[in-house]
This record gives C-alpha cells, sequence and structure tokens, in this order.
C-alpha cells in the first residue's frame, strides 16, 4: 500500500515545469491540497504524493519531466508519484510506466479527490481523459498565492491555430475554453486584497479569449473600471490579436509597459511554414503600435532558429527584424523536431551545427539590441515591484527591466518602490542597476 488510509493527512509535493499556465494550476491544486486538510511541504521533503506539473513545448522540456518523475520515485519510493500537465497529456503511455497515477489536465482542480480514490481502488486509467477540453469548464479560481510579489490568473484555455512545430494543441485542445468575466473580476479582486500588487494574466492563446462574446478587450477594460493601485500585465501574444482597441485600453498607466510578442521568424517563407498567421509587416505594425503608446515600450519575444527549410537569407531576414525592433529579451530555440507534429516530417531539415551558429549569432545580436534600448532607460525613474532581497533588492518595473538595487534598507517583498536607473548591465540582457529615490 502506497500510502495510509484516505482520511489520513497527506503530504504532497509539487514540481512544476514549463509556463505560467501551469504555475497558476499548481496553485490551484496546491489550494485543493489545503482546502482538504491536508499539507504541502517542499519538493526536497520526504512526501506521501509527489505531482509532477509537466511540459511538453520542446523536447527538453520532455527529457527534464521524466527527469523530475524519476527524481520523485528515488527521493520516496513508496510515495505516489503523479503526473500531469502537457507531456502526460500526450505522452500517457510513456509515462505510464515510471509514473503512478496520471491525471489529465481537466482533473487538476480535484487533484486530492483523484488522489485519495486511486488509493482506494489502484486504477490508474479510471483517471485520463485525452479529450477532457470538450467538456471543460474553466470555473477554478485561485486565493491567495504563496508567491508575495505576482500573482498569475488564468483566464483562457485552447489554442485552435495548430502551428506546425506545435503539440500543445493535441495537449490542451482546440476549442477555446474561457472563464467567465465576473470571475476572472473576482479572482483579480480577491489577489489584490491578499496584497498581491500585480497580477499577469495568461492563457494558452490568451489572445483568443471569449466567453459568450466578451473578448479580451472587454475584459481589460473592465479590469480598467473596476480597480486601481494595482499592475496589468498581459502574458504572451500573438501579434496579429494584438489589436487597435486593445492597445488603446492598454495605454492606461495601470498596465505594464511591457508585451511578450510570440514572433518565432523574421521571413515571411517560415512563418507560413509554421502555419502562423501573420506577417512580418503585422509583426512591424503591432510594434509600432505599441510603441506608439510609450517610445520605450518593452518588447519580450520568442525566435526558432533553424526551421525546416529556413535559409541564410532567411536567417537574416530574422536578425533584421530584431535590430530594427530591438527587444528587451529575446528567447531563442534552435529547432528541434517533435513527434506527432507536421514539421517533424518537412523536409530539408537544418543540420544542428547550422543550427547552433545561428542560434550563437542571433544571441549576440539581441544582446546589442537589448543594451540599445536599455540605454534609453539612463536616468529614468520606474517602479520595481521587490521580489528578493538579499544582497541586493531586486526586482522588475513596469517595462520588465530587471533592477538590482543597493540598499542597505529592508523593504518587504512585493512592495513596490520608486527606482532611479544609473546603468545597464553588459553582461545580463534585460538587467539595469539603480537607486532606490522613494517609495510610491
Amino acid at each position: 500500500k502506497k500510502s495510509g488510509p484516505e482520511n489520513d493527512v497527506l503530504k504532497f509535493s509539487f514540481i512544476t515545469l514549463g509556463c505560467k499556465v501551469n504555475q497558476y494550476e499548481t496553485d490551484i491544486m496546491k489550494q485543493d491540497v489545503a482546502g482538504n486538510s491536508h499539507e504541502v511541504v517542499g519538493i526536497e521533503e520526504i512526501a506521501d504524493v509527489y505531482v509532477i506539473n509537466t511540459c511538453t513545448v520542446t523536447n527538453q522540456a520532455d527529457r527534464k519531466s521524466k527527469q523530475m518523475i524519476r527524481k520523485a520515485k528515488r527521493t520516496n519510493p513508496d510515495a505516489i508519484v503523479v503526473a500531469t500537465g502537457c507531456m502526460a497529456q500526450v505522452e500517457y503511455s510513456e509515462l505510464s510506466e515510471i509514473a503512478d497515477l496520471i491525471i489529465d489536465n481537466g482533473k487538476k482542480d480535484c487533484l486530492v479527490k483523484t488522489v485519495e480514490d486511486f488509493i482506494l481502488n489502484k486504477d490508474k486509467t479510471e483517471y485520463f481523459n485525452n479529450a477532457y477540453w470538450l467538456n471543460r469548464k474553466l470555473i477554478s479560481k485561485a486565493g491567495k498565492t504563496e508567491d508575495r510579489t505576482r500573482a498569475y490568473v488564468m483566464i483562457e484555455e485552447g489554442c485552435d491555430r495548430c502551428c506546425t512545430y506545435c503539440k500543445i494543441y493535441h495537449a490542451r485542445g482546440t476549442v477555446i475554453n474561457s472563464k467567465p468575466a465576473d470571475l476572472i473580476l473576482e479572482e483579480i479582486d480577491g489577489m489584490k486584497r491578499s496584497g498581491v500588487n500585480e497580477i499577469v494574466l495568461t492563457g494558452i492563446n490568451l489572445g483568443k479569449y471569449n466567453h459568450s462574446g466578451i473578448k479580451l478587450a472587454d475584459i481589460l477594460e473592465r479590469i480598467r473600471e473596476k480597480f486601481e493601485n494595482i499592475r496589468i500585465r498581459l502574458s504572451s501574444m500573438d501579434p496579429d490579436l494584438v489589436d487597435e482597441r486593445i492597445c488603446g485600453i492598454i495605454s492606461d498607466k495601470m498596465f505594464c509597459r511591457h508585451m511578450h510578442l510570440s514572433i518565432q521568424s523574421g521571413s515571411n517563407e517560415i512563418l507560413k511554414s509554421m502555419n502562423r498567421q501573420y506577417s512580418v509587416q503585422r509583426v512591424l505594425s503591432t510594434v509600432d503600435s505599441l510603441r506608439k503608446i510609450d517610445g520605450d515600450y518593452s518588447i519580450t519575444t520568442d525566435i526558432i532558429v533553424g526551421f525546416p527549410g529556413e535559409t541564410e537569407e532567411d536567417f537574416m531576414d530574422t536578425c533584421h527584424l530584431i535590430e530594427r525592433i530591438k527587444p528587451l529579451k529575446v528567447h531563442i530555440f534552435k529547432y528541434s523536431p517533435k513527434s506527432k507534429t507536421r514539421a517533424a516530417l518537412m523536409k530539408n531539415q537544418i543540420p544542428y551545427s547550422v543550427k547552433k551558429l545561428r542560434s550563437d549569432r542571433l544571441a549576440e545580436i539581441s544582446a546589442e539590441a537589448s543594451k540599445d534600448f536599455r540605454k534609453n532607460f539612463m536616468g529614468r525613474e520606474t517602479e520595481v515591484l521587490v521580489e528578493n532581497i538579499d544582497k541586493y533588492i531586486t526586482g522588475h518595473d513596469e517595462y520588465y527591466l530587471f533592477h538590482q538595487i543597493e540598499s542597505c534598507n529592508m523593504y518587504d517583498i512585493g512592495r513596490m518602490l520608486k527606482s532611479k536607473i544609473k546603468k545597464i548591465d553588459e553582461n545580463e540582457n534585460d538587467r539595469v542597476v539603480s537607486e532606490i529615490v522613494k517609495l510610491p
């Protein structure tokens, strides 16, 4: 028997991999554990139940997910090891060989009941539905988060874009499930009351939010009307889903002067091959619209190098785009074929040596672009959310610049302070060194 009777207090430990949606859903699961009188313990502690919230966005994420499952088994061979998340959703057969129980993404908000049932019944197949999203109702809400700085609020699940390199739509479905507007506002209100100063709105494809005709712009407008003295940040957006109305709403100071645009390539040919539903020209027009809000509006992005068929000219188009838009930070991925994706079957796969060279070159170009962008902030005052206090105070401002602040004073984590930027960090693409001006 792996654990005690159903009415025993069980110790749950969580390991979360991947995106902000997974982080949010781990908060939901921890809330479920506490609400059912069980205990959440750290990942290095001996637990009765280990929950690995997996990711499958890259092959490296798959490897990491499996490593964490095996590590949990080694930590306590008598524990129940639960795999959930996106790799668990699409690779049930593979993970069922090393995990005791696999639950689909739709059962995360009833984790405890599922585990207790499994303890009694021991039938793992009963708890997995490979198309859970067909009947999904997104109604769970997080209470007070463990993170005293920012909180994630998941408002949407599902993606109907089916990019050729991606298998997330297999894991999260092509049905767009959106949370009711009133529930979103209630959730943000609860987070604000608990002392959270920054809310990050997130989803699998955030720009696709649509609940009974209420779209993302409508939600942002309602947030603007209802709240004050809180900072709102949007997670990743596709460039073509950032429209004129959204730009008009997020010009309000409540919204961070930062957006993560999922660009992927600066070549129209490669974007078409990826099944991305926008052009390079649309990327440029979106960046231009954001920088009409603020000339130093901050962009972070993802770029895939070495996609099948990418020529040197295609790659140089990407380099030129990065030089032109000057993102604060670029997350560079060397393309790696994923099973069950169309791109893995494409001809003209690029050798690893070429992908490595292109990745290194783009990293150099991105670093220079980031320096150029950050130089505009010299002497500027911005509001920093205190995220860590050690030798220095560190945290992000509204532009997503990461501040290192020398101070002999102690400030509470989660507090906002106004800081003046003294210099940029030459070695890190998003960092600046600043000094405290005052607490707002």
